[in-house]
This record gives structure tokens, sequence and C-alpha cells, in this order.
């Protein structure tokens, strides 16, 4: 038995697209260039018998984005309580919407980080001066938690700084969840989810510190909606004076979270790529771009290696459009911050009728081998029976042929049919 492949062909009839988000025809938002569609003035048009594989020929992007970003990662939601008592929670009725914490019970605060590239230490500084409760208008904020950065562990110090009071940072159930800084901050959100909300406390006396989690209580009848009722603590650690009240966060501060590696999306892969935060469905991903060696204000230059070019094979007749996007690996927009990028796709065109047959492999040989094996072992009736079905089939194709009719592949490699190969299709 032998195997038919479409063999590619790299001929002059290849086709080069260099597009820059300067060209942009058509931009989806207003308000940023980054997604924007691009008309071609002489489509791409696929000769007959043909399909196209596209890949990603070079990209050229600067490294003008910022790691801590407006709607994705810049805000810091925390309730401040008495000692010993945990926020509340108001759990929604029904097992679709979350919960979230009741801003009334205790005092609320969110802070929001400007827009900007923050190293690890210089997030901290803004944590510092930003989380906590003013006293009044205009008056000074009272520090409850102190952040530091260690940079042998990679991670950030807590240290809880007043007497008789717990502070919480809403890592799990804040009221904005989309907009949550707990991975930049040392909260990884899977291990959140084993453990809940973060708090730190010091007793009236100073004498003993503690940190734990916070979680809505499930075990009690639960109030009439939207009423909530107070938390349960989990996991909790203390430390006893002398010793400092330093409690290291969860996991690595990971300043890079949100920006490690890049996504450029098209509107021609549709087919091609499954992407795992779709359950593994098919994707609009045309390449992912890691960000490494590369520091802020430089350029990102990709040019693919024979050994990692990804090809999609498309299927359109032709292409007079192509959308693009840059996104993080959470779909948000990239905002380049005014500068533009530019890419260049390769288009190879494939000849569906030109097949190349090669020898059977050894994989195939020991399949035939096991078939053959297997059909002995049949009683004589199922051999005829198998055997009919054979050879109805190989005349229905055979007179398929005689009439000009396409054969698939599947159906050229039964065993005893014997069909030429410039007849048989792919598809």
């Amino acid at each position: 038995m032998s195997q038919a492949i479409v063999q590619e062909t790299e001929t002059a009839a290849s086709r080069v697209l260099f597009v820059s988000s300067r060209d942009a025809t058509l931009t989806r938002d207003p308000y940023n260039k980054y997604d924007f569609t691009f008309q071609l003035d002489e489509p791409i048009l696929v000769p007959e018998n043909h399909s196209i594989m596209m890949s990603l020929f070079t990209a050229t992007i600067p490294y003008s984005f910022y790691n801590i970003r407006p709607n994705v990662n810049s805000d810091v939601e925390y309730v401040i309580t008495a000692f010993g008592v945990p926020v509340s929670y108001i759990v929604p009725p029904d097992a679709i919407n979350r919960p979230y914490v009741d801003v009334t019970a205790g005092t609320y605060g969110e802070a929001t980080a400007p827009t900007q590239t923050y190293t690890n230490i210089s997030l901290a500084t803004w944590f510092n001066a930003n989380v906590g409760t003013p006293v009044a208008p205009g008056v000074p904020v009272n520090f409850f938690l102190t952040a530091v950065y260690d940079p042998i562990t990679a991670r950030n110090i807590y240290t809880p700084t007043q007497n008789n009071i717990r502070i919480t940072l809403l890592f799990k159930y804040p009221i904005d969840f989309k907009n949550n800084m707990n991975d930049e901050l040392g909260f990884n959100a899977f291990y959140l989810q084993r453990t809940g909300d973060p708090w730190w406390e010091i007793d009236a006396v100073g004498n003993v510190a503690t940190q734990g989690y916070s979680n809505p209580n499930y075990a009690a009848p639960m109030p009439v909606f939207p009423a909530s009722r107070p938390g349960v603590d989990t996991f909790p650690i203390s430390i006893t004076a002398p010793l400092a009240f330093d409690f290291p966060s969860d996991d690595i501060a990971d300043i890079d979270n949100s920006i490690r590696e890049l996504f450029i999306r098209t509107n021609l892969s549709t087919n091609s790529v499954m992407d795992s935060s779709l359950g593994g469905g098919f994707s609009n991903i045309l390449t992912r771009i890691p960000v490494r060696n590369v520091q802020f204000g430089q350029t990102i230059n990709m040019e693919p290696l024979n050994s990692s070019v990804h090809k999609l094979l498309l299927k359109q007749s032709s292409i007079t459009a192509v959308d693009l996007r840059i996104t993080d690996e959470y779909q948000n927009i990239l905002d380049l911050n005014g500068l533009d990028y530019s890419i260049s796709l390769k288009f190879d065109f494939i000849d569906l009728g030109e097949v190349k047959v090669l020898p059977p492999t050894l994989r195939t040989l020991l399949d035939e081998r096991k078939a053959e094996e297997e059909i002995k072992e049949l009683s004589e009736k199922e051999k005829k029976e198998q055997a009919q079905v054979l050879k109805l089939k190989q005349q229905e194709l055979t007179k398929r042929l005689q009439s000009g009719g396409v054969v698939r592949e599947e159906e050229a490699l039964l065993p005893q049919t014997k069909i030429e190969n410039k007849n048989v299709s792919k598809k």
C-alpha cells in the first residue's frame, strides 16, 4: 500500500504581502488603530485546482505597550475591617454569577495604578503610596499594609503595620474581576481559587500578626439576596513578636504576566490553529510571538526559521482584504501608543492535482500484515461477504473514473483497488 501526499510548490507564483498598520483601510476602534482591515487594490486570486498555504514571513513590532493597563490589570480593591472580622460577601442565588464583596460591610477602597510600564520595585512603591484609607479628605493615607520586593525570591514581602486592624485584598472576589492586579503582586489566580482573598492583621497589643484568607460562608444558610453575611477564614499563619511581621506573597510577583507573549490574529485563520482558552476550539491566531531578550522601547523582530514556520491551508478562492490585530494571551488588543507595526505574509500556491507517491512505511507494512492475519481468522462465510463488498466498491469506483469523476484518497487506498494517482483528490 502506498501513501499519497500533496507536494508544496515553492515557485515564482508565490506572493508576499507587506502590511503596515499606518496603511489601514478601516479601524474598528476610533481610539485604537491596532485592530484594522487592509483592503487590497489587486486581490490575490487562487488558480483553479489550487489552494493557498499562508505563513508569517516577518513581523516588526515596537515594544511600546505597557505592562500595567486599564481594564486589564491596573486595580487593587481592598476592605478595612476590625481585628478578627472577615469581609462579608453577597452570593447570587444562581450558579452562574460569582460571589462578590459587600462594600458596605467595612471600609471599601480601590486604588488604580497609572498606565505605564513598571518594575517590581516601582509597583511596590506605588502600592505602598496608594493602598489604604484616608482619615479625611486631604489627609494622608493610613498605611495598613506595606509591600517590599525581594529580588532573591522574586516575591513581595507584605507587612501589616497597624494594631487591631485587618486589611483584605480582594484578589478572588473583587467588584471588577477583569481588572485585577493579583498576578503582578504575587498572587496567582489558580491558587486563589483554592485559598480566597488574602488578609493581614495585628492584634490589639501588637504581639501577634496573622495572614489568612477569606471565602463566602457556604456552609451556613444564605440570607435573602442581595443581603450578605461574613465570610469564613482559612489557612491562617501567625508570627509572634519579636520576629518581624513579614509574610511573603504566595507566588512570584509576575510583573510581565499580561505581556509575556503576543498574538497576531487574522480573519484568514479559521481552521488551522486550536486554542486552549477556547476549549481546544479553532482560533483566529496567525502566530505567537514570545517577548524575550528585548526591553521596553526596543523593537520586536520576528523572522521564523524554516523549522518553526507554521503554515495555514486556506480555502478561499480569492483574498481581497486582510483583518489584523495584535493581542495579549487574554485577547486584549495591545495599544502601541501611537507607533505602527508591520508584518509580511507569504502565500504559496498548492497544486491539488500534483500527487506524489511515497513507498510504504514500516508502520503501513505492519498494519497490512496485521489486517491480513485478522482476515485469515474470519470464517469462510465472512471472507466471501467481505470480498463481495470490496468487489462492488471497486466496480463503483471504476465507473466513477470512467465517467470522469474524482476519487477521494481514502477510497483509493482501499484493499484490492487500483486507481491512477492523477484522479485522486485530497478532499
